[in-house]
Formats: structure tokens, sequence, C-alpha cells
């Protein structure tokens, strides 16, 4: 098969699993916590078994689907491979995916959203892919590839294993965004018990990324003492409301690309005002608003001095 063709197929894969919303909720107690996941769970396990895979599937809603070893590596050990159905909260189960050919580095046309950016300019580590075809989503939230781009790659390679290789576990878990490792605690002793002695996690970003260290998203909490604006200076000013518009991004690659929750924007701002002398006896912070979803946007109101 060519490369054109083994893209394509890719392709369809992706659109084919993007297309069933299944992003994760931290509020549920149950697992999987949302029903997305179960739907996507009976998909692929309805790929898979028309592949040939034998399925296993537990009360976790966790994917085992096992496919025998072929030719030389028939006698060899498992490998287990695993990706996670659940992507962020925030995304959004799109249809179908746009398309943008011989990319030539100038901004991306997102018909969803008008504000973002995206160009050489403002990624530079994308000049790799100019002159390919990008493929992208509408731009009014991001639309899984974490780990859905995961999902395609081992959907493709089944569809076309080689002639030689050792048996293959492909594992599809839930709740890996929100840290439910109760989705995965009985997994390790169900490997074992299949003779695996190696398992790699398909999350990658990068074209023939291998990722070698395992983890999982989980979470943190910081809770700030509140300052009553009664301690703070009477301002006889006007009401201003500054809106932040940003752009949600991966958190592997959001340092490197400069992303700032609305939070952490609005606190850079405030210290910066009050560097220069300007807070808090001309300019007070009032309140902020994060959006509920999308952590990069918000709106901040603030009260200036007439003067």
């Amino acid at each position: 098969m060519d490369a054109l063709t083994l893209g394509q197929l890719s392709l369809d894969h992706l659109e084919a699993v993007v297309a069933i919303d299944s992003q994760s909720d931290e509020a549920s107690p149950t697992i999987p916590t949302t029903e997305g996941q179960r739907v996507l769970g009976e998909y692929l396990a309805e790929f898979y078994r028309s592949l040939g895979a034998e399925i296993d599937r537990d009360e976790a809603a966790n994917v085992i689907a096992s496919f025998p070893g072929r030719g030389a590596g028939a006698s060899c050990p498992p490998l287990a491979l695993m990706i996670h159905m659940d992507t962020a909260r925030g995304t959004a189960a799109v249809p179908g995916l746009e398309r943008c050919a011989s990319w030539d580095g100038t901004r991306v046309d997102y018909p969803e959203n008008a504000t973002i950016q995206v160009d050489l300019e403002t990624y530079p580590a994308a000049a790799e892919f100019r002159g390919q075809t990008l493929v992208h989503g509408p731009g009014d939230a991001p639309f899984g590839l974490d780990d859905k781009l995961g999902l395609a790659h081992c959907m493709t390679l089944a569809k076309h294993l080689p002639e030689d290789h050792p048996p293959l576990v492909f594992i599809s878990r839930p709740d890996e965004e929100v840290g439910r490792m109760e989705a995965v605690v009985g997994l390790a002793d169900e490997l074992v018990s299949r003779g695996v002695e190696f398992g790699y996690t398909v999350d990658g970003i990068l074209p023939f990324e291998v990722n070698i260290e395992n983890f999982n998203a989980s979470h943190g909490t910081v809770r700030f003492a509140r300052r009553s604006l009664h301690e703070t200076p009477n301002l006889d000013g006007i009401h201003v409301d500054a809106h932040i518009g940003g752009v949600n991004t991966h958190g592997c690659t959001a340092k490197a690309e400069g992303y700032r929750s609305a939070l952490r924007l609005t606190a850079e701002v405030v210290a910066e005002l009050t560097t220069e002398g300007w807070l808090p006896k001309q300019i007070l912070p009032l309140r902020i608003e994060a959006d509920e979803l999308r952590d990069c946007d918000g709106t901040v109101r603030f009260l200036v001095s007439s003067g």
C-alpha cells in the first residue's frame, strides 16, 4: 500500500472516531464517566471484531482486542498497545474535518473562528509541515486529537498487519484525562496473565513519534485567600471590561506555544500594573470570570480612576 492510500485510510479512521463525543467528566462518579465513551467502545469492539480479533470488555468499559501472532512472530511474547478513548473536557465531536492543501505557512482559515492565528510566524515549530495538507477542525473547540489520533493509528495498523508479527493486544481505556486509575487497575494483572512483557501508550503528536514514558492525567487544586474590596482604596471611576480570547492547546506543548489561561494572564497583567504603580491607586481589578469549558477565555472587570 502506498503512503497516500495509507494516509487516506488513517484519515478515514480519524474522521470516524472524532464524530463520536467521548469527552470525560471529572465530576461524574461512574466509570466510564460519560456514556459517549461506551458508544465509542462499542464502535471499536465491532471494528476490531470485523478484522478477526477476539474481543474482551470489562465493567470499566475497557476494550481489549487480541490478534494472534503470525509467521516468524507467532511464538514471540504478546505486545500491548494502549490508547485512551476519552478526550478532554471542552472538546467537541465534529462530523468531518477541514483540509488545507499544500499549506504555504500562511494563516489557516478556521470557518467557525476568525480569531485563531495559526501560521508559521505564530507557530514556527510547524515549519516541517509546510507544503503538506493540513487537517483541522472548524475552530470553535478542539476535536480531541488526544488521543483519537493514536486510536486512528491503531485502527490502521490492525487493518494492515504485516505477514510476520507477534501476538498483539490493542487496549482502549476510558477516563485517562481525568485520572481514573480504577479503570486500569485490573489491566496489569490481565496483561501478565496473557504473557505480555512490553506495552506502549500510543499518544504521539509528531509523525513517527514513539512514546517511551507512560503517564496519566490527574489534577491539583489551588485555593487563594480572598481579600475584601473594603481593604482597597475608594476610587471615583468607571468599570472597564477586558475580554480575553485564547487558544486551547495540549498540555505537553503549551509552554512552548506561550499558552496562558485567562486567570494566569490576568495575574501577569495585575502584577505589571502593580510594578508600574497603577494598581491599586488608579486601577483596581474587581473580578474575573473564566469560561467554564475554555480556561483560555475570560472577562476581567477593572475599576479605572476617572483621572
